[in-house]
C-alpha cells in the first residue's frame, strides 16, 4: 500500500510548511493563551499544524494505492440434455428418477470446494432450477457451446459434466463446436445404443400449393433397421380420412429407398395428409412411422390473356415465360381474331409491333378498357387510345427506331430487384421508337433505355395507375433476344422466366383497398412463435390506431382462444408464443366511426417430431468429446464419485488473482472524523481555558 498523486510529492512540503505557518501566526502572540503551559500551547500548536496540513494535502487529490488478492474456485458446469429423446428409450425411469436425484447428491458436494453452474438444454440454454421435464422438440450442442464461450470467458472453469443421448438434430457437430475450450468434458451417457427393429420415413419433399382438381406428387424416403419383411403397406390420409394406400416392395434389411406418390387435390383450403407405413414386428419406435404435411388448395389459377396485333417471336418467348409458372393459366390468340370476354381475366397482356398501328378504336377495345382490367403494354404505339395518352407520349415526325439495352433504376419499389433482373443490363440490346418519348410522370420505372454507353432517363418499363387501372409498359421490341441470351450464358430460361415472372405477379395481383388489414404466416412449427399485424385506415387511407382489435384463433376441434392485439407506431401487433399442432383459422374485428370490420385467414401449425426420428444413443460422439478434450466418459456407478475424480485432477484447481485498487484519500470516513476529533480538542481545550 502506498500514496500517489497527480502532482510531484515534494508539494506535500507546502502543505506543511502552510501549517505551520498558521499554526505560528495563531499562538504566537496570543495574550488569551497566556495562562496556558508550554506543554499545552505545543499540544494545541500542534493539533492545529496537523489540521491545516491535512486539509491542504487534500487540494492535491492523493490516492491510496493497494493490492488485494482474490480466490476463485474452480466453476463446474453441470448440463443436462432436456429433449424428448432423453425418455424414448428404456432407461427412461432411471432418467426421470434415480439419475436425478444422483445429480441432486452430486450438486451438493460440490458446492462445498468449487462453484456450480446448473443447465438444461435442448434448441435453447435456461438454468436448471428444478426437474427437468424433457419436453424439448429439438436437440441442439451449439446453443449449449456458445452459451458456455459465452458466459464463461476467461473464467476459471474446472470442467463440464454433459449428461445426454449423444443426439443431436440442429446445429453443426458437438466435436467442432468445442475445439475452443481449455477445459475438459464428462460425459454420461444416457440412452439405449442397441439397435432395433426401425421403419422410419423421413426427408419428404412435397408442393407449398396445388390447384383443384390437379394432381400434385409427394416424394419420401424409407429408412430401414433389422426389416425382417421386404415389402410394407403405406396408408395416406387426408385429414382422418384414407385415400389411398400403397404396397412398397423390395426393401432392404437395413437401408434406404426412395418412394413417390402422386395425390390429386380434391378439397379446397389448408389440407393436412399424414403418410403411414405399417408397424412390423419388434419394431419399439412407431412414432417415426407417419409423417405430416400440409398442401393449400387453391380454386383456380389466375387467369391471363396475351393478345397480339401480329404475329411474333416475342409472343412466344412471353408464352413460354408465363407457362413456367403453374400458378397462372394463360390464353392467348391475335388480337383481331379474339372473341371473348375479358371478364375472367386477372391480367390481360396486348403485344403490338413498333410498325403496327391501332388506327380507330373497335368495340373490342372499348370492353377491354372499360373493364379496368390491368394491362400491360410490350411494343410501340397506343398514342391512339385516350387512356393511354398520358402514358404514351408524343411522336412526331419520321419514324425511326433506336438500338437500347437495359439499365437497372436503383429507386425502383414495387417489387424486390434480385441478382437474376440485375442481368438484364448484360443483354443484347432491344429496338424502340426514338422519336416516342414516353412521360416518367407519376410512375414506378423499373428499366430505363441505355443507349450505348449513355444511360437516358427515358423508361423501358413503367407501371402506371390511370384512372384505376394498373398499366404495365414496355416499349421495347425483341424481348426474344432476352431468352435466347440467358439460354446461351446459363443453359436454361430462369433469368428471364423469373423476369416476366415478377413483372406478371405484380400486374396480376389485385390491389387491396379494404380499410383493414391482417397478415401472418402460413405455416410454423409448434416451438415457434406466430406474429400478426393489423392496420387500420381511415376513409382516406391515414393509418389510425384508435379502436381496440380483437383476435379469435379457432382450431380444428373447435377450442377458441381469444386476445386482443397491442398498438405498436400506428398498426397493431400480437405475438402468441406457442400454439397445439393443428389448422388454425382466425377472425379479428374492430369497429372504427360506428363500422365493423373482420378480416379471416387459416394458418398451419406443424407437428415437430425430429426427436422421434432417430432414438438410437451416440455414446461415441460423446465419448469422442470427452478424450479431445482430455475429460472422461463416465459410467452410471461412477457418477457418485465425480468429486472425488476432480479432487484427484491437478487441470482443476483454485484460482487466486492480485487486483491493484485505487482510491482517493478524501474518500475514506475515518479521515474526515480524524481532522473532525483534531478540531474538536482544539475547541474544547482553548473554550475550556477561556481563550475563545
Amino acid at each position: 500500500m502506498n500514496i500517489v498523486s497527480p502532482y510531484p510529492l515534494w508539494y506535500f512540503l507546502f502543505c506543511v510548511v502552510l501549517g505551520a505557518l498558521m499554526a505560528f501566526l495563531l499562538y504566537k502572540n496570543d495574550k488569551k493563551l497566556s495562562e496556558f503551559s508550554k506543554l499545552t500551547k505545543g499540544i494545541l500548536f500542534g493539533l492545529r499544524f496537523l489540521c491545516i496540513s491535512l486539509l491542504a494535502a487534500m487540494l492535491l487529490s492523493p490516492l491510496l494505492k493497494y493490492f488485494s488478492k482474490t480466490v476463485e474456485k474452480p466453476i463446474i458446469i453441470i448440463a443436462q440434455d432436456n429433449s424428448g429423446s432423453m425418455l424414448m428409450a428404456s432407461d427412461s425411469s432411471y432418467v426421470k428418477n434415480e439419475l436425478q436425484q444422483q445429480l441432486e447428491r452430486v450438486k451438493n458436494e460440490l458446492a462445498e470446494d468449487y462453484r456450480v453452474e446448473s443447465y438444461l438444454f435442448d434448441e435453447r440454454i435456461q438454468s436448471n432450477e428444478g426437474t427437468p421435464d424433457f419436453s424439448g422438440k429439438i436437440t441442439d450442442f451449439d446453443v449449449l457451446f456458445e452459451s458456455i464461450e459465452q458466459r464463461f470467458v476467461n473464467r476459471n472453469v474446472g470442467g463440464l459434466l454433459l449428461l445426454s443421448d449423444g443426439i443431436y438434430n440442429q446445429g453443426n457437430s458437438p466435436i467442432y463446436s468445442t475445439q475452443s475450450f481449455d477445459f475438459p468434458i464428462f460425459t454420461l451417457g444416457i440412452g439405449d445404443t442397441n439397435k432395433y427393429v426401425d421403419v422410419q420415413l423421413r426427408n419428404l419433399r412435397n408442393n407449398k400449393l396445388a390447384f383443384l382438381g390437379n394432381e400434385f406428387p409427394v416424394q419420401f424416403d424409407v429408412k430401414t433397421q433389422k426389416l425382417p419383411v421386404g415389402k410394407l403397406k403405406l396408408s395416406v390420409y387426408r385429414g382422418t380420412s384414407l385415400i389411398t394406400t400403397k404396397q412398397i416392395e423390395g426393401l432392404k434389411r437395413d437401408g434406404r429407398a426412395t418412394q413417390k406418390l402422386t395425390l390429386k387435390a380434391e378439397v379446397v383450403g389448408k389440407q393436412q395428409y399424414t403418410v403411414v407405413v405399417e408397424t412390423v414386428e419388434g419394431e419399439r419406435n412407431i412414432l417415426n412411422n407417419k409423417i405430416n404435411f400440409y398442401i393449400d388448395v387453391l380454386d383456380g389459377r389466375q387467369k391471363l390473356l396475351l393478345l397480339g396485333m401480329s404475329p411474333h417471336p416475342d409472343l412466344g418467348a412471353l408464352k413460354a415465360a408465363i407457362q413456367s409458372n403453374e400458378n397462372y393459366e394463360l390464353a392467348s390468340s391475335i388480337y383481331s381474331e379474339y372473341a371473348g370476354s375479358f371478364d375472367q381475366y386477372d391480367l390481360v397482356i396486348l403485344h403490338q409491333a413498333a410498325n403496327a398501328r391501332l388506327v380507330s378504336i373497335d368495340q373490342k377495345m372499348k370492353q377491354l378498357l372499360a373493364s379496368s382490367k390491368p394491362l400491360l403494354l410490350f411494343g410501340g404505339g397506343w398514342k391512339n387510345i385516350e387512356l393511354l395518352k398520358d402514358i404514351s407520349g408524343k411522336s412526331g415526325g419520321r419514324s425511326s427506331v433506336n438500338e437500347v439495352q437495359a439499365s437497372i433504376n436503383e429507386s425502383f419499389s414495387l417489387f424486390t430487384v434480385d441478382q437474376d433482373i440485375r442481368k438484364l443490363s448484360n443483354f443484347p440490346p432491344l429496338t424502340t421508337e426514338a422519336n416516342q418519348l414516353v412521360k416518367s410522370n407519376g410512375n414506378q420505372t423499373l428499366l430505363t433505355q441505355k443507349i450505348g454507353s449513355v444511360s437516358t432517363p427515358y423508361p423501358l418499363l413503367s407501371f402506371y395507375d390511370v384512372q384505376d387501372s394498373k398499366i404495365g409498359r414496355f416499349t421495347g421490341e425483341g424481348i426474344w433476344k432476352w431468352r435466347i441470351a440467358n439460354f446461351q450464358e446459363a443453359g436454361n430460361h430462369d433469368v428471364f422466366n423469373r423476369f416476366v415472372g415478377k413483372v406478371v405477379q405484380y400486374m396480376a395481383v389485385k390491389a387491396d383497398r379494404s380499410f383493414f388489414r391482417v397478415s401472418t404466416i402460413n405455416e410454423l412449427y409448434e416451438n415457434e412463435s406466430i406474429n400478426f399485424s393489423a392496420q387500420l385506415f381511415n376513409p382516406s387511407y391515414e393509418l389510425v390506431n384508435e379502436s381496440d382489435v380483437s383476435l379469435e384463433l379457432k382450431n380444428e376441434e373447435g377450442k377458441s382462444f381469444s386476445f386482443t392485439m397491442n398498438r405498436s407506431g400506428e398498426t397493431y401487433q400480437l405475438t402468441i408464443p406457442s400454439l397445439e399442432p393443428s389448422t388454425y383459422s382466425y377472425t379479428a374485428a374492430t369497429t372504427f366511426q360506428g363500422k365493423r370490420y373482420e378480416e379471416t385467414g387459416v394458418f398451419t401449425v406443424k407437428e415437430l417430431r425430429l426427436e422421434a426420428m432417430n432414438t438410437e444413443a451416440d455414446y461415441q460422439l460423446l465419448n469422442q468429446l470427452a478424450l479431445r478434450s482430455k475429460g472422461e466418459m463416465l459410467s452410471r456407478e461412477n457418477l457418485p464419485k465425480f468429486k472425488e475424480l476432480l479432487n484427484s485432477r491437478k487441470d482443476v484447481t483454485s484460482v487466486s488473482y492480485m487486483n491493484e485498487e485505487v482510491q482517493d484519500i478524501i474518500n475514506l470516513q475515518w479521515l474526515f472524523f480524524l481532522i473532525l476529533s483534531l478540531l474538536s480538542i482544539e475547541w474544547f481545550v482553548r473554550k475550556r481555558g477561556g481563550a475563545y
